[in-house]
């Protein structure tokens, strides 16, 4: 089709699958395309989806700074929509950009402010996982007593609503 639409929704879905399957460098191609035809279109949730997948990739080649400043543009386009869901995700998404960037308090900022959401709109499955990188926060800003309780909170929690698959994860936490 010559429709930008559906050019940039199957070059969106590229690099989704790509991601999905640690082809980073192919994924990347695939959503600098979809960026492009969705700006054209002004698809917004796309570009906010989009973006959030971009910024995760560019973590993982440790363009930590530019990773950043993608994720808060996602997490701005998602705010502009009342998404106050995704806000949480994105926040909770940026807690490792911070910490690779040595902002440990803004690290453990964002995923606070996820937790509280979460804990507010009932998403205990993301609660859990707001957790660990709290946790994670605490622990890089030495205070281990308190990561040790929240990673042990957690642990609490994955088993008390039956989130077993969340187990291996949160006890590899707790013994790093």
């Amino acid at each position: 089709t010559g429709d930008p639409y559906w050019k940039a929704i199957a070059r969106l879905e590229l690099c989704d699958v790509y991601w999905g399957s640690e082809r980073e460098e192919e994924a990347l191609q695939h959503c600098r395309r979809a960026d492009k035809y969705l700006r054209s279109v002004g698809d917004e949730w796309n570009l906010a989806r989009l973006e959030n997948m971009t910024a995760m990739l560019l973590e993982i080649r440790g363009e930590t700074e530019q990773a950043l400043a993608t994720a808060l543009s996602a997490r701005a386009r998602f705010e502009r929509m009342q998404m106050p869901s995704m806000v949480a995700m994105m926040d909770d998404n940026m807690s490792s950009l911070y910490l690779a960037r040595g902002d440990k308090e803004q690290a453990l900022a964002v995923s606070q402010r996820s937790l509280a959401f979460e804990l507010a709109s009932g998403k205990l499955l993301h609660a859990v996982s707001s957790r660990i990188n709290i946790a994670i926060a605490q622990s890089a800003l030495g205070r281990h007593a308190e990561a040790l309780a929240t990673i042990r909170e957690a642990i609490g929690e994955a088993e008390k609503h039956g989130f077993r698959a969340q187990l291996p994860g949160l006890h590899k936490v707790l013994s790093d």
